[in-house]
């Protein structure tokens, strides 16, 4: 290697990433997750991988031992002088080579007939080291060019060969996939991540198959984590990083530094090509020719705007479930101070007090059962039944909101059978009468899409919840005139609304259907 590509190696040894500009929005689930995995299988795998190692010393002695007089035969025959000497001066690097031209010449009955004592003495060693070698975790599941497969394409991704090598390829994912997967969706961000470690084992594959070295396995993370940097490149090729040089901190575009790390491995690909290096440069270029290919055929095809804007939207929505529900959690547990109030009030008779204590609870602790609870037991009371039974569709609501969908749908069913207007506040309704049409109860359904569209005329929901009353109707109920006459109310309260175009042909069907009935 030249003294020039020495000083580079020495610089970066010094050129540290912090971070970039650009700020992620979302939580990076995936990542997180992907570091937690690498990091839980690294301590887990090392570890049991060490101990093979240690338990193969033997086996590795004695196929070394068997090997010594085969080696010094056939380093005569490639015209070494003194073969022990060379045995002892060579670098590892040239034994590397050796021992791979040796195999091939050894193989080919080359070096010594296969019927030979020391021919067989090697062997059986031979069988015994590779008997041993088959069970340690890097040879069953590292990626092989020699023995390629489908599973060790997937589950080299999560080993690694030392702690500093799990640190970096997680460092660098952490620096860029948390953006990535801000923008690319976490479902798109992981099929990615995976796909562009598969692109590096195919590399490795096309690259190493033929050689010498195509029965040692690759491991790390890093194939994937390049088909990352790739697709960040593309992405956010414009964005400034900051890079810390001794104690000098400064900024540079994300095109300059990731250009030049690509351009390196390729040359260090070229440079040692066929050795058996620690570190699979083909792996990188191929994980990062992938990722720069996906960002660009994303950019192309506009699939950002396309495909993962839908879902990260239904992403987004399901993230604000999930606090929503953490919230209803944390307030059903807690014991305000007018639910206290309103409690005592209640309990002395004056009820106008605890009513006012317990409707700033409702308001302040919305998910709170307790509240709920007592509240429309003061309603009842006073005799306010109509403002009760309202209250209980806030039970059903917030009960929603925790997630409990079994104890809610039983609720809105006994509140029914005494209000059978009382609807859920919001889009809660809307939800009820989704899974009231999952659990097939079909008229509960329809009537509970029509309660939701009365209620809320101005949600954007309203006209598809119309929509799929008068689906239900038709479809499940074979009620076609009262279905006909429900298209008919969606035509003329949102004349202009998008769905008009999936009305016509239902309200033809419904009203064909009508006229077959009546005739």
């Amino acid at each position: 290697m030249s003294d020039l590509s020495h000083l580079v190696n020495l610089l970066l040894l010094f050129l540290i990433p912090l971070g970039h500009v650009s700020l992620r929005q979302r939580a990076p689930k995936v990542t997180i997750g992907l570091l937690i995995v690498n990091t839980i299988i690294y301590f887990i795998s090392f570890n049991v991988e060490v101990a093979q190692q240690v338990a193969m010393i033997p086996a590795t002695l004695k196929l070394e031992l068997a090997q010594q007089p085969l080696l010094i035969s056939w380093l005569k025959q490639q015209g070494k002088a003194k073969p022990e000497e060379v045995l002892q001066q060579v670098k590892p690097e040239e034994r590397a080579k050796w021992s791979c031209e040796f195999d091939r010449d050894l193989a080919a009955g080359r070096v010594a007939p296969k019927d030979s004592d020391e021919y067989l003495r090697w062997h059986e060693a031979r069988l015994n080291f590779e008997e041993k070698q088959n069970w340690t975790v890097w040879f069953r599941f590292g990626f092989r060019p020699s023995a390629p497969d489908l599973i060790g394409a997937f589950t080299y991704m999560f080993l690694h060969g030392g702690f500093w090598h799990l640190f970096w390829n997680m460092y660098y994912l952490w620096l860029l996939g948390c953006n990535l997967e801000n923008v690319w969706s976490r479902k798109y961000f992981l099929l990615v991540y995976l796909a562009g470690g598969l692109a590096a084992a195919l590399t490795d594959f096309l690259v190493r198959s033929g050689g010498c070295f195509a029965d040692t396995p690759a491991i790390g993370a890093s194939g994937a984590i390049s088909a990352v940097m790739g697709a960040f490149l593309i992405r956010y090729w414009n964005t400034r990083l900051r890079f810390l040089f001794f104690t000098r901190i400064f900024l540079l575009p994300v095109w300059l530094p990731l250009s030049a790390w690509f351009l390196r491995q390729l040359y260090y690909g070229f440079h040692f090509f066929d050795q058996n290096m620690s570190v699979n440069f083909w792996m990188h270029v191929g994980g990062f020719t992938f990722g720069m290919l996906v960002a660009l055929g994303f950019r192309h095809y506009r699939v950002e705007e396309e495909v993962i804007a839908k879902e990260l939207r239904r992403q987004d929505e399901r993230d604000w479930k999930k606090s929503e529900a953490a919230a209803a959690a944390a307030q059903a547990l807690a014991r305000p101070a007018d639910l206290v109030l309103g409690v005592e009030a209640r309990q002395v008779g004056r009820l106008e007090e605890a009513r006012e204590h317990l409707e700033r609870a409702a308001k302040e602790f919305p998910f709170n059962l307790d509240v709920h609870f007592e509240l429309q037991q003061v309603l009842q009371r006073l005799g306010l039944i109509q403002e009760a039974n309202a209250h209980q569709g806030a039970v059903v609501g917030a009960l929603l909101e925790m997630g409990k969908t079994e104890e809610a749908l039983a609720r809105y069913h006994r509140l029914l059978q005494v209000a059978p207007d009382a609807v859920a506040p919001g889009r809660s309704q809307y939800r009820l009468a989704r899974l009231l049409e999952e659990k097939r109860e079909w008229f509960a359904a329809a009537a509970a899409y029509r309660a939701f569209a009365t209620r809320e005329p101005q949600d954007e929901l309203a006209p598809k919840a119309l929509f799929l009353s008068g689906l239900l109707l038709l479809d499940r109920l074979h009620q076609p005139a009262q279905a006909a006459a429900m298209f008919d109310y969606l035509r003329q309260r949102y004349p202009d609304h998008p769905i008009q175009q999936h009305v016509t042909p239902v309200r033809e069907r419904a009203l064909a259907r009508q006229r077959k009935e009546e005739v």
